[in-house]
């Protein structure tokens, strides 16, 4: 399943026929009777039939028109993702649970966006019993890129050596009832 096969029937969903696909994607007829061909295959569907001049649609095809919306949908997200990391913009990811996203965390994340004009903040919404998972899950992955990445993984370690001893000297230095 290939991101222009998914795009050809994404097409011809939305504008409801293969000529519209057609005129939508300025490709040929052939080539979008050739992607749709190739899902019906790969995935042991007929996906739609046509049917007094409309397209109906299989349960699988339904399916699949959700799928590869959200397919592209991130295709499309990754993209410019990875072109605006490569031009220096960073990302944070925030999870939160549903109380906090849908209350707290829009005005607190525009106003700490506002201060870095070079980050992107992602916000999901999960169980907070999930959270522990998401951490362990997200940590290991960053880990396993780091690894892969010597230089990467050289400077995280000197950054965390400086900022553990000049955290452990600040703590140091603080009064017994002092708060940081």
């Amino acid at each position: 399943m290939t991101p222009a096969q998914l795009r050809a029937f994404s097409a011809t969903v939305r504008l409801g026929s293969v000529k519209a696909a057609v005129a939508g994607l300025a490709v040929s007829e052939a080539a979008i009777s050739m992607h749709i061909a190739h899902l019906r295959r790969e995935l042991g569907d007929r996906l739609f039939t046509r049917m007094s001049g409309q397209l109906v649609f299989t349960p699988g095809g339904l399916r699949l028109a959700s799928r590869a919306a959200e397919l592209l949908g991130l295709q499309d997200r990754t993209i410019l993702e990875v072109r605006r990391a490569g031009s220096g913009r960073r990302q944070l990811r925030i999870a939160a649970s549903s109380l906090f996203a849908e209350h707290a965390a829009p005005g607190l994340i525009e106003l700490f966006a506002r201060r870095a004009d070079d980050l992107d903040v992602e916000l999901s919404v999960h169980d907070p019993q999930r959270f522990g998972t998401l951490l362990t899950t997200e940590a290991a992955a960053e880990l396993r890129r780091l690894v892969t990445t010597p230089r990467a993984t050289q400077a995280m370690l000197r950054g965390a050596g400086e900022q553990g001893s000049r955290g452990a000297g600040e703590q140091g230095s603080r009064g017994a009832g002092e708060q940081g």
